[in-house]
């Protein structure tokens, strides 16, 4: 996945690379037309968590399954 963020002004303010699955970057400004060291100076937005030790059936996080359960007081 690649784009950008705009100002107001239709300036490049920064590039957002990644893959969607695994990790998403950004380095600011314009780096359309630049070589792969402007990539150096990425800084990280979110990087997908290890996989649970306890895989349940349809891959749910640990949060996921807590706000699903069934408590006594809602039974």
């Amino acid at each position: 996945v690649q784009g950008i963020v705009q100002d107001r002004h239709g300036k490049t303010v920064a590039t957002l690379f990644g893959k969607w699955d695994e990790s998403m970057h950004y380095v600011k400004g314009d780096c359309s037309g630049k070589d792969k060291d402007a990539f150096s100076e990425a800084h990280l937005l979110w990087r997908r968590n290890n996989s649970a030790k306890f895989t349940t059936r349809y891959n749910l996080t640990r949060f996921a399954i807590t706000t699903n359960e069934l408590t006594p007081g809602l039974k």
